[in-house]
């Protein structure tokens, strides 16, 4: 017969052996995350235009779920075009895997500005025989043509215009283009010509008693405008501008 503490040790084994079980072999799979090749600076757009760029290769691809652009941190479809807004946005491409996302680098997107006139031609002034000089102010523009009167043929093909001996009047535009091939065209202004001026009569010599006022008169044939200025004998500066002169005679005075 056994004793209590040999039935005992027999018991504990045969509880031991009832409850020792295995489990089924389970697979421990590292996922490998995706390396998603560098983007190149795609060139300069033209606005209202759709950008050609190819989704980058894409290693260890077999886990992804999802791959898109993101345009400054938005999801973008490419195949719209981009405009003149989207000049300096971020460009990058996301993958969405099991293992978590990878972005490519990123690359700024560049979009060609809308030209502008900086500054607006305006009608002009030459004196007959005199030199003409402008200049057509555009922001981004690459491309001037110069047109005058009603000819088809451009004069000039620079940002500024000069022409020398202007003895005839008129009228000029200039058309200016970007890289995309757009145009711009100014208004049209008039160039007119002051002509040499011509003295039709003017004052003489008179004797005439104190006090007594004077007019002296002055009189000249242009076709611009004109600025006058009489000048008092012995006095530095101008005396007065005024087309004719008046003065209290009070002694002897030369002008």
């Amino acid at each position: 017969p056994l004793t209590i503490e040999q039935n005992g040790a027999l018991l504990k084994k045969a509880i031991e052996k009832c409850i020792v079980v295995e489990s089924d072999v389970i697979a421990i799979t590292v996922l490998e995350k995706p390396v998603v090749a560098a983007l190149e600076t795609p060139e300069k757009l033209c606005a209202n235009t759709i950008l050609e760029i190819s989704e980058p290769m894409v290693e260890n691809g077999a886990s992804v779920t999802e791959a898109y652009w993101m345009l400054d941190g938005e999801k973008v479809d490419l195949t719209n075009e981009l405009t003149e807004a989207d000049n300096g946005k971020s460009l990058k491409y996301v993958v969405e895997t099991a293992a978590g996302n990878v972005e490519s680098n990123t690359v700024l997107i560049s979009v060609y500005e809308s030209m502008q006139f900086v500054s607006a031609l305006t009608d002009i002034v030459v004196c007959e025989g005199g030199t003409l000089d402008l200049n057509a102010d555009v922001k981004n523009a690459v491309s001037y043509a110069w047109y005058k009167d009603d000819s088809q043929e451009a004069i000039a093909t620079e940002s500024k215009l000069n022409i020398d001996n202007v003895v005839t009047e008129m009228t000029l535009k200039v058309v200016a283009g970007d890289m995309c091939g757009n145009l711009i065209e100014s208004d049209e202004i008039t160039v007119s010509i002051n002509k040499s001026v011509e003295i039709v009569s003017q004052p003489s010599s008179q004797k005439v008693c104190a006090g007594t006022e004077v007019e002296l008169t002055f009189d000249v044939a242009s076709a611009g405008e004109l600025a006058y200025a009489w000048y008092k004998m012995g006095q530095s500066g101008v005396y007065s501008s005024e087309k004719d002169l008046k003065v209290v005679a009070t002694d002897e005075e030369a002008f």
